[in-house]
């Protein structure tokens, strides 16, 4: 039944009508891969001297370990961004007669495959032979590898539980990237080393085998929440509530006020709301916000160019994402818009 998956799988990109479109921006980013893998493998293979550079004289061990604390983090993020766990493709198997368990597995394991978690791999392998092997062996280097692939398959199924919550229930997910801001920012204030815990962490595992468990448990419980989740929720049809359409219905009266300005902008709000991607965009640009934090210091008014520019990006970024979609999402229902009495400059003004 895999092979059968694979093949419908392979099919399905190479007979799409847009590989032989972009056949040429395939083999530009095939190619740009292969560009980012050899410098990958490169600093791999000259990390020992690279982080002999940022720290001289210290444990390196001990630095790489407190570093990747903060990969994982930003991993995180980004994957949240832009990772998608490609549930579409697996509609067409829901009305067969194929146990779910057995798509969703599928579908889990195609995601291990993922750019985001080989990208560190020629990186933590020559580190793990060429630094860890030589201080506390062969076993220990072994374990440090296995710690660092348990890790970044947690992160795999923590993204994709996040995003499949963020659409049935976002506070939740909110809720942890705030859990996870507030401790970055206790870090960044030095009242909280994250990297400290983090490092030590690694250290008594590669002294204490045994408790390579604990991130082996991290990573059984991420994959059968995440799967779990995706069984209880994969439907050809999905019902959805929207609470906070309704609100706006309710308070429809404000937006009265604006006369077909304030119709259009209502429109717009609900549709934001109602569809994954902008809704997705609109919180994470509150993250956004929080990113001038890290700018906003005494160096940075020495040049009065750079306030205003973090500062147009910071509160510009759902403007500067939402607005290069937009047309092409609403181009729809252009036709039901000009057939009524709005004019366009009306529409566009909303």
């Amino acid at each position: 039944m895999n092979t059968i998956f694979l093949s419908h799988y392979w099919k399905e990109k190479t007979r799409s009508i847009f590989w032989e479109r972009n056949l040429i921006l395939n083999i530009l980013m095939g190619l740009l891969f292969l560009y980012l893998l050899t410098n990958l493998i490169v600093a791999g293979f000259f990390i020992d001297e690279i982080l002999n550079n940022f720290f001289p004289g210290k444990n390196l061990p001990n630095s790489f370990n407190g570093i990747l604390v903060y990969y994982f983090l930003a991993d995180l993020l980004l994957r949240f961004i832009l990772q998608e766990l490609p549930t579409v493709s697996i509609a067409p198997y829901l009305h067969l007669p194929i146990r779910k368990e057995k798509i969703v597995n599928l579908l889990i394991g195609r995601s291990i495959f993922s750019f985001f978690n080989l990208l560190p791999l020629p990186i933590l392998i020559p580190f793990a032979m060429k630094v860890i092997f030589p201080q506390y062996g062969l076993n220990q280097a072994l374990l440090w590898i296995s710690i660092m692939a348990l890790l970044i398959l947690t992160n795999n199924f923590i993204n994709f539980y996040l995003k499949k919550v963020f659409q049935i229930k976002w506070y939740l997910s909110l809720s942890f990237f705030i859990l996870l801001g507030t401790f970055l920012y206790l870090d960044f204030e030095k009242n909280l080393s994250i990297s400290t815990f983090f490092n030590q962490g690694i250290i008594n595992v590669l002294h204490q085998p045994v408790l390579i468990l604990l991130p082996l448990f991290l990573f059984i419980v991420s994959y059968f929440l995440l799967r779990n989740l995706l069984i209880s929720n994969v439907y050809l049809e999905t019902k959805t509530t929207f609470k906070v359409s309704k609100v706006l219905s309710k308070s429809s009266s404000i937006f009265d006020n604006f006369g077909t300005i304030g119709g259009l902008i209502l429109l717009e709000i609900k549709l934001i709301w109602r569809n994954t991607r902008p809704k997705t965009q609109m919180f994470m640009c509150c993250f956004i916000l929080l990113y001038g934090f890290t700018f906003y210091h005494e160096n940075l008014w020495k040049n009065s160019f750079s306030p205003i520019f973090i500062g147009l990006i910071c509160t510009g970024a759902f403007t500067l994402n939402h607005g290069q979609l937009m047309l092409s999402w609403e181009s729809s229902y252009f036709d039901l818009l000009l057939s009524r009495n709005i004019k366009r400059e009306t529409y566009f003004l909303s």
